[in-house]
């Protein structure tokens, strides 16, 4: 046995993995043989972990995308050309191999059921699974999840046996606990970066980031739907994005939850109570007549909806569900999504004048893209939520999301598309029809009018 042998033996035994075959699963319960003092020093090195992750992540690409790597760049300008080396031949290089790919997938069972972020299954009609020794994989799209965030997807034709990586317990990652995550920054796939978790689920955190998984492992473009792995060898979350030493996962137990319900019906059932809420300020409070400004008030009722039906309207205020009180939107969200359609809730409300409580029959969830496609297509494309003005007056720009496409191009709330991809927008048909040209890296104009203003932005798509 030759000394590197032996060390790596050693090492292995210090480290609680074992010797293992390269590509598949390290063994469960490697935690649970690490002492304390163990679980404390810094690993001498990944790459026992990284090597089974990278063997059982996918990259997706759009389906027939070349692997030319020469491509002119004199038109396109990166934001990091200095650190990129826009001068140098390989400059061309890095642009093709960015523009090809869509985001990460990280295989969870041997029978080739991958998952990936359903922003990434979004960004293309169809996707493609490249492998890291370069075998081009059939892909099937058996669900996915918005509201989540996660896409379920079949590798192959089902009788080839592949490298994966199981579904951790995330409910005993800790902070400090040091993870891998592996994804395909500007294409370059297999790489492999290295941190800490630097925070788990948040209660109260009103932004949603708060129910994810913080690391500072480096979490770039071309991360998205890659895995967060842990010194085990499970994958504890799903990365979603991350800027400046700060990423995000969705926790390995939400997964599983999301996972298992796409699997088994190709989409995910939710409780739901057919109304639109907001926060209830002091002065909201005082107008409504309310106590104190504790709850979320209605703004909407969906007709003849499960809340409709038990006799709750605009201008009521829930203050809790089944007893537990609500101060924030998204901790209504999380509630709805742990009940099933069909379940009976208690609603206690703040109804003209005086306090309620009713009995609420929950019903499903409406499918918002069957409900809304063009609406959610904007959201997904632009990064921002849009409205029609009349039937033939165009569309109006709502909510920005921060970060997005569309706010990184200068759209603002209240501007109204007259145009886009060069097509006019006269009515919402008109913008369902632009909407279906925008496509990976390609710059597209879109006029918009801003008060009496008329002016053009610039719009690029990228891949997570």
């Amino acid at each position: 046995m030759t000394s590197r042998v032996a060390a790596s033996l050693v090492l292995g035994i210090l480290i609680g993995i074992g010797p293992f075959t390269i590509g598949c699963p390290l063994p469960a319960g490697g935690a649970e043989r690490r002492s304390a003092v163990e679980r404390a020093l810094a690993p001498m090195t990944f790459a026992a972990v990284a090597a089974a992750a990278r063997s059982a992540v996918v990259t997706l690409r759009v389906p027939g995308s070349s692997d030319v790597t020469e491509l002119p760049v004199d038109d396109w300008v990166n934001e990091n050309d200095e650190e990129l080396g826009a001068d140098s031949p390989d400059f061309g290089k890095i642009f093709v191999l960015e523009q090809r790919t869509l985001g990460t997938a990280i295989i969870v069972h041997p029978s080739g059921i991958a998952l990936t972020t359903a922003r990434v299954v979004r960004l293309a009609p169809a996707v493609e699974a490249v492998t890291l020794d370069g075998r081009r994989l059939q892909t099937t799209v058996v669900g996915l999840d918005d509201r989540s965030d996660i896409a379920v997807l079949r590798l192959g034709d089902g009788t080839a046996r592949f490298p994966y990586l199981p579904l951790a317990d995330s409910d005993h990652v800790r902070v400090g606990d040091w993870v891998i995550a592996v994804g395909a920054p500007y294409g370059l796939e297999g790489s492999v970066t290295a941190g800490i978790i630097s925070a788990t689920a948040r209660s109260g955190d009103p932004s949603g980031l708060g129910a994810l998984l913080q690391t500072d492992a480096e979490i770039s473009g071309g991360y998205a739907g890659g895995p967060l792995v842990n010194m085990d060898g499970d994958v504890v979350g799903l990365t979603t994005g991350g800027n400046e030493g700060i990423g995000f996962a969705i926790p390995a137990n939400t997964v599983k939850k999301i996972y298992i319900a796409l699997l088994e019906r190709g989409r995910v059932r939710r409780g739901w109570l057919g109304i639109a809420v907001q926060p209830l300020t002091p002065d909201l409070a005082l107008a409504f007549g309310t106590r104190d400004a504790r709850g979320l008030l209605i703004a909407d009722v969906a007709p003849h909806g499960p809340a409709a039906l038990a006799g709750m309207r605009p201008g009521d205020v829930v203050r809790e569900l089944d007893g537990q009180r609500l101060e924030r939107r998204i901790e209504l969200d999380r509630m709805l999504d742990d009940l099933t359609p069909g379940r009976s809730v208690t609603v206690e409300l703040w109804q003209r004048e005086r306090e309620a409580r009713v009995v609420v029959t929950l019903g499903e969830e409406p499918d918002e893209r069957a409900a809304s496609s063009v609406w959610v297509r904007a959201r997904q494309l632009l990064g921002v939520d849009v409205q029609s003005i009349t039937a033939d007056m165009g569309v109006i720009v709502g909510r920005v999301e921060p970060g997005g496409p569309g706010a990184k191009s200068g759209l603002r709330r209240g501007d109204v598309i007259r145009e886009l991809n060069h097509q006019p927008v006269r009515s919402v048909d008109d913008f369902e029809a632009a909407l279906k040209t925008v496509r990976v890296g390609v710059h597209l104009p879109i006029l918009l009018q801003r008060g009496p203003a008329s002016l053009y932005v610039l719009f690029t798509m990228v891949p997570e």
